[in-house]
C-alpha cells in the first residue's frame, strides 16, 4: 500500500506542526490517525521534546519571572522631581510641575544674545544709519536719522531766550505706535535746566 504520509525527521520540533490526515477510505484514515495518536503519546516522544527544552538555569531570572527587576543592562532612568514633571514649549506657564522644552529655550536664548549684540553695537556706536540734517527758514533743525528697525525724527527749535526745545519722535518699523520724546533745556542763573519726558502714541 502506498504511504499517505511522511513521518516528521524530529518529531519533538513538528509535533505542533503534524495536521489531522483526512482521507476518503475512512478505515485508512482511522488506521493513520491511530498511527500518529499513539506517536504523540509516546513516552520517548515527550522526553525528546523536553530534552531539547532550554534548562531553566540556562534561562535569565527575567525570562520566568516577568519582572523588570530581574533585568540586566536596566536603561538609567533620571532621578528626581524633574522625571515626572511635564513639558511646556511656551513661555506664559506658570504652573507648578513643568520644565522647559528645548525649543523654547533655544529661542529666548537666540533674543539673549540678540539683545547682547545690540548693546555692544549700541556703546560702541557701530550702527548702518543716514542722517539728513534741513535747516529751516525759521531758524529751527530737523534731523532725520533712517535706520534698520526705526526711523527718528528730532525737530530743534530756540528761542531768542535762548530756549531749546528738542522734540524727538522714534518710529519703528513694526508696531503700531511711535515713541515722541521731548527735551526743553533752558539756560538759568547758575547754569542749564533740562528737562525731558516721553509718551507712546498710535502711529499716524
Amino acid at each position: 500500500m502506498a504511504e499517505h504520509f511522511t513521518i516528521p525527521t524530529d518529531a519533538a520540533l513538528n509535533i505542533s506542526g503534524v495536521p489531522k490526515v483526512q482521507e476518503t477510505d475512512p478505515v485508512i484514515a482511522d488506521h493513520i490517525n491511530g498511527y500518529f495518536q499513539q506517536f504523540l503519546e509516546n513516552d520517548q516522544a515527550l522526553k525528546n521534546m523536553i530534552a531539547l527544552c532550554a534548562v531553566a538555569k540556562e534561562l535569565a531570572k527575567v525570562a520566568t519571572s516577568g519582572s523588570y527587576n530581574d533585568l540586566k543592562d536596566q536603561p538609567t532612568i533620571p532621578a528626581g522631581a524633574a522625571a515626572d514633571f511635564n513639558v511646556a514649549n511656551n513661555d506664559t506657564t506658570t504652573e507648578q510641575g513643568y520644565v522647559a522644552d528645548a525649543r523654547i529655550v533655544k529661542t529666548h536664548g537666540d533674543e539673549i544674545d540678540t539683545l547682547r549684540e545690540k548693546e555692544f553695537l549700541d556703546k560702541h556706536e557701530l550702527r548702518n544709519q543716514t542722517v539728513n540734517i534741513v535747516e529751516n527758514p525759521d531758524g529751527s533743525k530737523t534731523v532725520t536719522t533712517t535706520m534698520s528697525d526705526a526711523t527718528v525724527v528730532e525737530n530743534i527749535v530756540t528761542t531768542a531766550s535762548n530756549v531749546t526745545t528738542i522734540t524727538k519722535t522714534v518710529t519703528p518699523n513694526d508696531g503700531n505706535y511711535r515713541y515722541v520724546k521731548t527735551t526743553k533745556i533752558t539756560p538759568t542763573s547758575t547754569g542749564t535746566k533740562v528737562v525731558e519726558s516721553y509718551v507712546k502714541e498710535a502711529k499716524e
